[in-house]
């Protein structure tokens, strides 16, 4: 029978075990870093919430035509992010939330988000406030779009 044996000199093996360890610590780090922030932004939102006086007025049929119309504008800006996010060695996303170069997927959770958060947050602002923060949601919306449309940005639709 034959017997083959390797034999690693101490330092490789030292060096190996240092490499793996900062690897190892540099993942740890990022994943600590993601997930403070991530609990930092949860806990400053259930704060917020909970200390902000509760409205709930009625919501009536303009607040239902203008949200509309916001979801119009928010979707048409989604297109255009998934559009760019398609091609990012062209592109650059200004929104610091994304980054500069998001995945579709990370595109698709943040305007998703972006349509319930607003929806609900809505339905908590006084009537007398409502219309003018759904008009200036949606004002800056089509701003975002016809800026991003002059700047050659197409549009790339899910289905």
């Amino acid at each position: 029978m034959l017997e083959i044996t390797l034999s690693i000199p101490d330092a490789c093996r030292q060096f190996d075990i240092i490499y793996i360890c900062a690897k190892l610590r540099t993942r740890l780090t990022r994943w600590a870093q993601a997930t403070r922030s991530r609990l930092a932004a949860a806990l400053g939102l259930t704060l917020a919430l909970a200390g902000a006086p509760v409205y709930a007025d009625e919501w009536t049929r303009p607040d239902t035509l203008r949200e509309s119309a916001f979801a119009v504008a928010l979707a048409l800006d989604w297109a255009q992010t998934r559009w760019g996010a398609e091609r990012q060695d062209q592109v650059h996303e200004g929104n610091r939330l994304l980054g500069s170069h998001p995945s579709i997927g990370r595109v698709n959770t943040y305007f998703g988000l972006a349509f319930v958060l607003h929806a609900g947050a809505m339905q908590f602002v006084p009537r007398d406030y409502r219309a003018a923060a759904q008009n200036g949601s949606t004002l800056f919306e089509l701003g975002v779009v016809i800026g991003n449309r002059e700047r050659g940005i197409g549009v790339s639709f899910p289905f």
